[in-house]
């Protein structure tokens, strides 16, 4: 990004690098052959060569404005002055020389092109003389070159370019003021070493020694500027559109015989349109020699358009003659548009101001949250300044009655409270604010129910919809150190139970602790949070409550982050936390903002880089046409506790950093009257991370959303809608943005801040639509919408009780409430706000437009029946016009007072009142053209002989009957015929309709004979004589079923028409036998069973056994015998059969073990075991031979099974440890032991690994061989001891002072770094000295000392001071902690200085190390120069601190010019008809300057000295 702005600002010096007024241009157009000293081609100067380089022929050149002198050679051939470029042998001793003289020129400037073969020198230096003898290096910074193809390095130019390359590279002197008006002026441009290299090197490759090449130049250019600047003084105005014309004042200084020609153009935040908006030249000729403020004319075009506020920013781009100032360079001009009109208000509502009640004197009491309970018509204020709840007689709303105040004392400090039911609930913040605070219950009269505890600081308190639930918003602010900071949560209480039984357990409270991890994120949604060392859930904190309709919902807002938590209220846990996003002010957005509270004008205006970061403070809920919604005031805030203060002005220096393609006018921007004194935040904005600002976040969309719920998306914002309204309103546009305070109001001064700082907002519904109240803190009162449709509200009004001229009556809107024309004690809709600042209530009473205009529709007709009409009608008012609706279109010619109508449907009224300038449509009134009943009498019937019926009708309230027939009685019908009915609605409307009756005979039925069976077999009964037959006992006809009894059957027969007959017969049932199979029996796998049934005659048993004959036994099952008696009837019995299985015995897998080893047998799959050799089963034993070993194993059931297993004895391995070892104390050895084929020693060792053994020990190694099996063997370790060697104590000393090192322990020492032990020696630096001795047994040891070298302590005298005679002088040495000065000066005592001198002060620090330094003080004399005598002018106080004053003895014009003691014009103003002036210096570095005076044609000149 640096990159691309340096290009630009390069690129812009090229364009005008002639924007100098030549003393001298060499552009070589003309040369030929190989000239020495060729003179300037316009202007007076002279060249010349230096050291060893050689003229050549002229070559081609370059062409000064293509390319800007940057790239291939393209001008004449030939067209440069040419060399070999032979170097030298001394650095930079050989180049060119130009010689001018500036007098009569400041500012001076030199400009080159330059051309370099590949092998020659790439480096340049510049030098310059001031006396035409000794030559300064110039050296060269970003500041003060530009430069192309090529880099700056250690204040010389290296070329980047190569071949045919040109590059043009222009030095400022404006710096050296002694470059100015000196006629011994010369630059040289010479060859120098490569970097830090010692040497010259070649342009093609750095790496190659340099002796030759070519070296070309062309354009070379001496010349001076003027200083050219718009003075901040006059860098803004707001003008009105029809001003006519405005000027750019351009002011001049130092101009010389050249006149000035400069070219304008726009800053990126200038938005005004060029020949649309107004006119301009851009370009601007000064004359020669004109000094002063040169105005350029820019014709505003007054157009019929309505505009917001725009800019034209005009800035100086470059010119030439002309150095113009880097920062005074351009004007604000903000243009007013005198066509934009108030927002246009429907007054649909009217809002009656009742009564401003008082709670308690200002200031000592406050009113910033209220709340009513329409069960006790009481109201209940949050007094957080006096410390109490202040409970209000509220049954007429006029004339409210403080009735009595609890203290909060006993609790804590009352941050809200809200009421219902008789109950009141209290959030109350802990007396230390960062620990939990809790929820007060009280009852209507104040008096203590229940106390809870919930989060730190709980800050906003409410019901749910149905009031089983109270939450409250747990703030968890840090303390003002930023030392404590507790966590943010919300807090759920759970009063469905009733307050009696309300204990802790009910209480949730929902921590945030979850987020602490997603804190990269949450970031990455936009979501704010601050670079401290707190968590995540210690920089949420939620602020306000809304809750959905359903109950199922809560949303909070969580401010300072500018986020949304959703809760689910069925089970208390966290939905999600989402970002609120931010209000755009860019091009295109529609939305613009006041800005600044400095700007005198209201100058609402747009397009503008930054965005507004939405911070709601309340939000409320609603559902429209099904959609549920939330609504936002977005008020804005801060973090602002110890060192994080997120809230900075954008002028300041924590937005120094401003991404420079983001904002490529920054100075501009920060512009006190343009964006500068706006509040931004600190802690959002690097949206790359690379430590820059991208965006300019401010505090505030300064208006009210409306988000769809379920998305979350913004369906609208009112962006600057608010400011409109209140900047064009007729009474309170004067105190547009004024501040809550008390006191007369102030224009526009929050327009740096928040504006009008939107704090409240409730929703509710009322005539028919929904409204939206919204509260301005600031400026105070209530803006009111129509949000019927969410999409595009409609302003109804606005409504403040507050005077544009004197402090109050109310201040500081805070909490608004509505309350409905149902619960109101006047039975009118209530509207109040909670003035916090001055401590009251503004009660306003609702009232539509059309019911003050007459419009209401108040008939008791509901509807009329078809072929009728009725009438309604309305009061009527004077000023009123009506046009009556139907379902919302005109109704042709009705608009009277009356309407007759004749069809159903949605009756409304719009009227439109010219008195009240209000227009709206009334109350609808819902008419239905009642249709005549729907009379149903009933589907014909028929019915048997004898049988009753009854006729009823339908689709009418009332009925009667032909024939002498009740409606729904029944009756005996003896013959066919018809009946009619007669039917009447609830509306009074009849109808008709007609029933036919038949009466049918009876049919003859017959059941069947009798029949006999066997109990269990089944039986078919069969009707005859109808056409279907029911069965009594649940027999279905002709289906078999089993009778259990000896009983009769009758069957009812009912025939095609419906009617029934009986008949019946009788059915006989014989006994089974009762057969015995025998018991259930048990046996193992194999037995011989015998299964004999008794019971009956004969038997047959199923899986082939005989009854009475024996058989094997295999498998488990169930045996069936069916047994036949003597009457032929059958029975059958069963006995289960239980064949138990053997037992699975198993004596495990065959085993190999070591010699000497035990092992252990154990039989699975049974219950008990039996091991032949005498092995007991689970017990260990060791056996000696190989052999088999055989198990029997009995289960649990008894069955007994065997396994068998063969056992392995295998013999152990041989083991070697070696042979014993002697050795010093840290040597290493290697123990390897033989014999198996692996090993393991005790101590951690290691087998065949090095170790260093620390004390003489036996080590044992156990071996395993390949068949697992182990064995043991030591070797004994012996370790000598190594020798003590003492280095001696660490010491300490000072730089240059020489040390001792004495080591002992043995004969033989050596140390490092070349230090003999007993001898002194000077160290250069703090290290580490090592000592190394051995002894008899040839084992060594060392030891180290640390000598430590204090570096001397760098002693600050401070800066040279200059005085005047007999001023005071304090001399502040620093660096040490005692310092001595000579000459008697006591370090931080002032004293009076007599002649100049140097003062040493010699210091020592804490190391006792000692430096001294040198100051020099100046003693001049300050009672000034040039006086005149004449015109008398007195100036003080002379030294100075801030402020010079001038007093003259006439009234005078004229200027007064700042200079340098080397004569540089610091600033210069002009005054006009004056006897006095203050010329604030406070900004001015210490030490002398001139004032020179040019007054009514006479000049004075005095030296002032700014003192420190």
């Amino acid at each position: 990004m640096k990159s691309k702005l340096l290009f630009i600002f390069i690129n812009l010096f090229f364009v005008s690098v002639y924007s100098q007024s030549h003393i001298a241009l060499w552009n070589y157009n003309t040369i030929v052959g190989s000239p020495t000293a060729p003179a300037a081609d316009l202007g007076t100067g002279t060249s010349s060569i230096v050291g060893s380089l050689v003229v050549a022929p002229a070559a081609t050149g370059m062409d000064p404005i293509i390319n800007n002198g940057c790239g291939t050679q393209n001008g004449v051939n030939p067209g440069a002055w040419a060399f070999t470029a032979s170097p030298g042998t001394t650095n930079e001793s050989s180049g060119v020389q130009y010689n001018v003289s500036t007098v009569g020129f400041q500012n001076i400037f030199f400009t080159w092109d330059q051309r370099s073969s590949n092998t020659a020198v790439n480096t340049m230096r510049v030098k310059y003389t001031l006396d035409g003898t000794t030559w300064l290096d110039f050296v060269m910074t970003d500041v003060n070159t530009t430069y192309c193809n090529g880099v700056l390095d250690g204040g010389r130019f290296q070329n980047s370019a190569v071949g045919d390359n040109y590059r043009r590279v222009s030095v400022n002197f404006s710096a050296i003021t002694g470059a100015n008006n000196n006629a011994n002026f010369a630059v040289r441009v010479l060859a120098a070493h490569y970097q830090t290299t010692g040497e010259f090197r070649q342009t093609g490759v750095p790496t190659n020694i340099a002796t030759a090449g070519t070296w070309r130049f062309d354009n070379v250019s001496i010349g001076g500027r003027s200083n050219v600047s718009i003075i901040a003084a006059n860098n803004f105005i707001s003008v009105n559109e029809n001003v006519g014309t405005v000027v750019v004042p351009i002011t001049v200084s130092n101009a010389n015989a050249n006149p000035i020609v400069l070219n304008l153009g726009f800053s990126t935040y200038s938005n005004a349109s060029l020949n649309d908006d107004f006119t301009m030249s851009s370009t601007v000729t000064i004359p020669a020699n004109t000094n002063g403020v040169y105005n350029h004319t820019v014709t505003i075009v007054d157009d019929i358009l309505a505009e917001k506020a725009e800019r034209i920013i005009v800035k100086i781009l470059n010119g030439s003659n002309a150095l113009v100032s880097t920062t005074d360079n351009y004007r604000i001009m903000f243009i007013s548009d005198n066509d934009m009109q108030a927002p246009s208000q429907t007054n649909e509502l009217n809002m009656n101001l009742l009564t401003s009640f008082s709670n308690g004197a200002t200031g000592t009491n406050s009113a910033e949250i209220v709340t009513f309970d329409s069960d006790v018509d009481r109201m209940y204020i949050a007094n957080s300044i006096g410390a109490k709840l202040d409970i209000v007689n509220f049954a007429n709303p006029s004339n409210p009655i403080l009735i009595s105040s609890v203290a909060m004392a006993p609790y804590g400090s009352i941050n809200s409270v809200v009421a219902h039911d008789s109950i009141i609930a209290l959030a109350v913040e802990n007396s230390n604010p960062q620990l939990n605070g809790s929820v007060v219950i009280l009852d209507y009269n104040g008096n203590f129910l229940k106390q809870v505890t919930v989060g730190a600081m709980p800050d906003m308190i409410t019901f749910n919809k149905n009031h089983t639930k109270i939450l409250t918003a747990n703030e968890g602010e840090p303390n003002a150190t930023y030392t404590v900071d507790p966590e943010g949560s919300v807090s759920i209480i759970d009063i469905s139970g009733g307050i009696s039984s309300l204990t802790q357990a009910n209480v949730t409270t929902l921590g945030l602790t979850a987020f602490n991890t997603q804190s990269s994120t949450l970031l990455a949604q936009g979501i704010r949070l601050f670079s401290t060392s707190a968590t995540v859930a210690q920089d949420l904190e939620p602020e306000y409550i809304a809750i959905s309709d359903d109950n199922t919902k809560a949303y909070v807002a969580i401010q300072e982050a500018n986020a949304l938590l959703t809760i689910d209220l069925t089970t208390n846990s966290i939905l999600s936390l989402s970002a609120l996003g931010y209000s755009q002010y860019n091009t295109g957005s529609g939305n613009a903002l006041d800005a600044s509270d400095q700007s005198g004008a209201v100058l609402i205006t747009g397009d503008l880089p930054i965005k507004g970061a939405y911070m709601p403070d309340a939000i409320s809920y609603a559902t429209i046409g099904g959609q549920g919604y939330i609504f936002t005031a977005n008020e804005g805030d801060s973090r602002e506790f110890g060192s994080v203060i997120d809230a900075n002005r954008i002028s300041s220096s924590t937005f120094a950093n401003l991404d420079p393609v983001a904002f490529p006018d920054a100075a501009i921007l920060k512009n006190n009257k343009f964006l500068g004194r706006l509040s931004a935040l600190k802690y959002s904005g690097d949206t790359d991370g690379d430590g820059d600002y991208d965006e300019l976040h401010v505090m505030s969309g300064r208006s009210f959303s409306i988000r769809n719920a379920t998305t979350g998306a913004v369906v609208f914002d009112s962006k600057d809608l608010l400011e409109q309204i209140t900047s064009k309103h007729p009474y309170f546009g004067s105190i547009f943005n004024a501040s809550n305070t008390v006191g007369a109001p102030a224009l526009k001064n929050r327009s740096d801040d928040k504006g009008p700082e939107i704090e409240g907002i409730t929703v509710h519904e009322f005539n028919g639509s929904m409204y939206a109240f919204v509260s301005s803190e600031r400026l105070g009162g209530v803006f009111i919408f129509n949000v019927q449709n969410p999409s595009t509200p409609n302003f109804v009004g606005y409504y403040n009780n507050r005077s544009n001229t004197t402090s109050g009556p109310d201040l500081g809107a805070e909490g608004i409430i509505f309350i409905s024309a149902a619960e109101s004690p006047n039975g009118n809709p209530l509207v109040i706000l909670a003035n916090e600042v001055s401590s009251t209530l503004s009660i306003y009473q609702l009232n539509t437009c059309s019911s003050i205009a007459g419009a209401e529709i108040n008939s008791s007709l509901t509807g009329f029946c078809q072929g009728s009409t009725a009438s309604l009608s309305i009061p009527g008012a004077v000023g009123s016009s009506y046009q009556w609706l139907l379902n919302g279109a005109p109704i042709a010619g009705a608009t009277g007072v009356t309407c007759s109508i004749s069809q159903g449907g949605n009756y409304s009224v719009l009227v439109t009142n010219s008195l009240l300038a209000c227009t709206d449509t009334s109350n609808v009134k819902a008419i239905t053209a009642y249709s005549l009943p729907t009379v149903n009498a009933g589907i014909d019937q028929a019915v048997c002989a004898g049988s009753s019926i009854t006729l009823t009708g339908s689709g009418a309230n009332s009925y009667s009957w032909s024939n002498g027939i009740s409606n729904a009685i029944s009756f005996i019908p003896s013959t066919s015929q018809l009946y009619t009915l007669t039917g009447i609605d609830a509306n009074g409307c009849s109808n008709t309709d007609q029933v036919q009756v038949t009466v049918n005979a009876l049919p003859t039925v017959d059941a069947g004979i009798n029949q006999t069976v066997c109990a269990g077999s089944s039986v078919v009964l069969s009707g005859s004589g109808a056409s279907s037959y029911t069965w009594n006992n649940g027999v279905t006809n002709s289906v078999a079923f089993l009778s259990t009894t000896t009983q009769t059957y009758t069957v009812t027969g009912v025939d095609a028409n419906g009617c029934s007959n009986t008949d019946q017969v009788q059915v006989t049932v014989n006994a089974l036998p009762n057969i015995y199979a025998g018991n259930d029996q048990t046996v193992c796998a194999g037995s011989i069973i015998t299964l004999t049934a008794f019971g009956g005659n004969t038997y047959t048993w199923n899986n082939g056994v005989t009854n009475a004959v024996p058989f094997s036994a295999n498998t488990s099952q169930t045996y069936t015998v069916i047994g036949v008696g003597l009457n032929g009837c059958s029975n059958t019995d069963q006995v289960n059969l239980t064949v138990l299985a053997l037992p699975i015995v198993d004596a495990g897998i065959d085993q190999s073990i070591c010699a000497g080893s035990s092992i252990v047998l154990s039989g699975n799959g049974a219950n008990s075991y039996s091991w032949n050799n005498g092995v007991a089963n689970g017990v260990a034993f060791i056996p000696t031979t190989t052999q088999t070993y055989i198990v029997s194993g009995t289960a649990s059931n008894g069955c007994s099974n065997t396994d068998q297993i063969n056992v392995t004895v295998l013999s152990l391995p041989i083991v070697s440890a070696g042979l014993d070892q002697t050795i010093c104390a840290g040597d290493s050895i290697t123990l390897t032991a033989i014999g198996a084929t692996s090993y393991s020693w005790n101590n951690g060792v290691s087998n065949a690994t090095t170790f260093a053994p620390t004390a003489t020990q036996t080590y044992t190694v156990s071996g395993v061989d390949q068949n697992n099996c182990s064995n043991s063997d030591q070797v004994v370790i012996t370790v000598n001891a190594l020798p003590i060697i003492t280095a001696g104590m660490d010491q300490v000393t000072c730089f240059g002072n020489s040390v001792v090192l004495n080591a002992t322990g043995v004969s033989s020492l050596t140390w490092n770094n070349g230090v003999i032990n007993g001898l002194y020696f000077t160290p250069s630096a703090t290290q580490t000295y090592v000592v190394t001795g051995t002894d008899a047994n040839n084992c060594t040891n060392s030891d180290e000392v640390q000598i430590t070298v204090n570096s001397l302590p760098v002693i600050n005298a401070g800066e040279d001071q200059t005085v005047c005679p007999g001023v005071s002088v304090t001399l502040n040495a620093t660096g040490g902690i005692n310092y001595l000065w000579n000459n008697g000066v006591t370090n931080g005592i002032s004293f009076i200085p007599t002649a100049t001198q140097n003062y040493i002060a010699s210091g020592s620090d804490i190391n006792g190390c000692s430096n001294s330094d040198t100051v020099l003080v100046t003693v001049i004399d300050c009672t000034g120069l040039e006086e005149q005598d004449g015109l008398q002018v007195s100036v003080y106080p002379n030294p100075i601190q801030d402020v010079l004053f001038f007093e003259f003895n006439q009234v005078i014009s004229g200027g007064i010019e700042l200079l340098s003691v080397e004569g540089k014009l610091i600033s210069f103003v002009e005054i006009n008809e004056l006897e006095a002036y203050q010329m604030d210096l406070t900004s001015l570095a210490f030490g002398p300057y001139f004032i020179r005076m040019n007054l009514n044609g006479q000049v004075k000149s005095i030296k002032v000295i700014k003192a420190n």
